[in-house]
């Protein structure tokens, strides 16, 4: 069993050498030249081109690279590689490494989910009461399955309702303490579906603590199996997919978020689940192309050639569907929608490039620049008249360029098709899971219905006809839910600038007590006692993550390792959205929707620290070392931190003493 990485990423050049191409290192002969087509697919010089030939396959004189991408500088005794290229399908679908025993990539992870289960949900009716925001969540998942929207309460704004609080309160299906003053709809700023989740736990469990946090916890469980498997399809690695899982069952901020009744944790699972669902689709994808450049055989393909037909990409659309979700659970879930629906469409570009297709993404670039401009005009408060002329801009200039380039043939419009069905796959089927998570919204109106239901009925409009007001009604809402989304600048002490999360400069409190000697098991022998859960990630883990993000640069563009672009791409579609509205009230614990990449982004450097397999044996017992040492410390940092993450009783300068910095206080 190695533990290295294994890449695929030098298969984003051809098996063959492109038109053009003159190898320096190793020319040919003239009396070696039989052909053209010889000449090129061996490295050699090109002999004169045909002039009566279609021009876009007159041959490009240009140097050829001098490194592989993919390639690592170490070589043991600085030798060069001695094997030849890996063929076309090793290098499209990297097989992976030896398993420790037959179904270890299986078993290996379930074993790491079952410890992290077991502490998300030992004691997890504890704090035993409402704390920080599941005074919103709490009531709003109940009020979800009661009347399909959320409903208010009788203790208004109140932060704790006594009525919620101990474990049993309520049953499944006992009255709960709604009212009817003025209105029975509750204003509320988030889409229903992590609500519909989180009321799920508590039609489950009944009203009490461990109802509405029995989802988050069933989900943060799910999302340690599901990184551990991801990390091992990425690095091809039964190791590192174990590392990764360790590193998110072992982190307090994941750890805290699912065990608190709040919509990121919901929302972190629903954004790695998409991911993941995408990167199984890039391998089958990868697989096809394999196959189908085997059936064609070596040469250059022709020039309108554009590779096999996908069919119905499955994981595409399950990977649609969960970024759906996370868009309808909050708002910036649609960054990590854009983001990721990009990247798919860049990585099957890729695959096609190396299966010899030229100008895979040309046509599909030019089409999502045509879109992308005119929203990001938008964005920035532009008046629709420059929208316009933006779009129109950007669709002449994709026209020309494809003209230019000879795309707009008979054989384009299969390449339009890719772009297409990308966003139908995922933005398309988003919005229709956005607007089904709304159906107890749409379908019940006891009460007059829930916030807004009816505000087109009494707006009438001239253009659209009577049977679109529940859309027009929806449409407003949440228009008036970006907009306070949007604009929110009230002051709170807890409240972050989002370059600190990465170094957890200001970690939110979610509960805070000091019990008196003999309650909560404060005792004499104590002194003073504190408790608290505080959403604090582990140090260790973050700030080790932090500095790999400077490796990930690195392997992006000198490495074109698409790893580290996934990667990259997950984390600042995280954070970058907080950073245009830094002047919002933001918290720290918004983090967590980015923490799976964080960990993705320890994890190939803990394998970049253990070693390549053909490494020397002290190379490799040293990297080892290293990794393991910082693995064991993460698990150990987490231990010491546990009683704060939990909101146990412990001595004040106990407390004291986990406090690191003074920004944690």
């Amino acid at each position: 069993m190695t533990s290295d990485l294994r890449s695929d990423s030098a298969a984003g050049r051809p098996e063959w050498t492109e038109l053009g191409e003159v190898d320096l290192d190793a020319p040919i002969a003239p009396e070696q030249r039989v052909s053209e087509e010889e000449e090129v697919a061996s490295g050699g010089t090109l002999a004169e081109p045909d002039t009566d030939a279609e021009p876009w396959l007159e041959p490009r004189r240009r140097l050829r690279r001098g490194w592989e991408r993919g390639r690592v500088w170490f070589r043991p005794e600085e030798r060069p590689r001695p094997d030849p290229r890996p063929p076309l399908r090793d290098r499209l679908v990297p097989p992976f490494y030896p398993e420790f025993f037959r179904g270890a990539g299986w078993i290996l992870p379930l074993i790491i989910t079952a410890i992290g289960g077991f502490m998300r949900f030992w004691n997890l009716g504890w704090p035993n009461k409402i704390i920080f925001d599941e005074t919103y969540y709490a009531k709003d998942g109940w009020s979800m399955w009661v009347y399909g929207w959320e409903h208010t309460w009788a203790d208004g704004a109140k932060i704790s309702d006594p009525a919620l609080s101990g474990s049993g309160a309520f049953g499944h299906n006992a009255p709960t303490n709604f009212t009817c003053v003025q209105t029975c709809a509750e204003y509320v700023v988030h889409p229903p579906a992590g609500k519909w989740i989180i009321g799920l736990g508590e039609k489950i469990w009944g009203l009490n603590p461990v109802g509405w946090r029995l989802m988050e916890a069933v989900l943060g469980t799910l999302a340690i199996y599901i990184i551990a498997r991801t990390a091992r399809r990425m690095f091809r690695s039964t190791l590192l997919g174990c590392v990764a899982g360790i590193f998110l069952a072992f982190d307090g901020l994941a750890f805290v978020m699912a065990r608190t009744a709040l919509l990121d944790g919901i929302q972190m699972f629903f954004i790695l689940a998409g991911f993941s669902a995408l990167v199984v689709d890039r391998d089958k994808v990868r697989e096809k192309f394999a196959a189908w450049r085997e059936e064609r055989g070596p040469g250059l393909l022709p020039f309108d050639e554009y590779g096999p037909r996908l069919g119905l990409r499955p994981w595409r659309l399950v990977g649609g569907l969960m970024l759906g979700l996370a868009t309808a659970t909050k708002w910036n879930g649609i960054v990590f929608l854009a983001a990721f629906m990009v990247m798919s469409l860049l990585w099957d570009g890729g695959a096609r490039r190396a299966a010899g297709v030229r100008y895979p993404t040309f046509v599909t670039l030019a089409v999502l620049a045509v879109f992308a401009v005119p929203a990001v005009l938008k964005f920035l408060g532009l008046a629709w008249a420059f929208v316009l002329l933006g779009f129109i801009a950007c669709a002449v200039f994709a026209v020309v360029s494809m003209q230019l380039a000879g795309l707009l043939k008979r054989f384009a419009w299969r390449r339009l098709a890719e772009p297409l069905w990308g966003f139908l796959s995922m933005p398309v089927l988003a919005v229709g899971v956005f607007v089904a998570s709304y159906a107890g919204w749409f379908f019940r109106t006891e009460q007059g219905g829930g916030y807004y239901r009816t505000w087109a009925d009494g707006h009438p409009s001239s253009i659209w006809p009577t049977w679109t007001n529940p859309f027009r009604s929806l449409w407003f809402y949440v228009g008036q839910q970006y907009g306070f989304n949007s604009t929110l600048q009230s002051g709170h002490p807890y409240m972050s600038n989002p370059w600190s999360w990465f170094i957890m400069g200001r970690p939110v409190a979610f509960y805070w007590a000091t019990p008196p000697v003999g309650q909560s098991g404060c005792t004499a022998s104590m002194g003073s006692c504190s408790a608290e859960v505080l959403a604090l990630g582990n140090p260790l883990l973050w700030w080790f993550a932090t500095a790999s993000i400077f490796y990930l640069l690195w392997r992006w563009i000198a490495r074109r390792d698409w790893r580290a672009a996934a990667m990259l791409t997950g984390i600042a579609a995280g954070v970058g959205i907080w950073l245009w509205y830094a002047q919002r009230t933001i918290f720290s614990f918004y983090a967590v929707s980015f923490t799976p990449f964080m960990v993705l982004a320890a994890t190939f450097a803990v394998g970049t620290l253990l070693g390549r397999a053909d490494a020397p044996p002290t190379r490799r017992v040293w990297g080892a070392a290293v990794a393991g040492t910082l693995v064991v410390g993460v698990v150990a940092l987490f231990a010491y931190f546990y009683p704060i993450y939990s909101g146990q009783t412990i001595p004040y300068s106990d407390w004291s003493n986990h406090m690191w910095l003074p920004s944690w206080i």
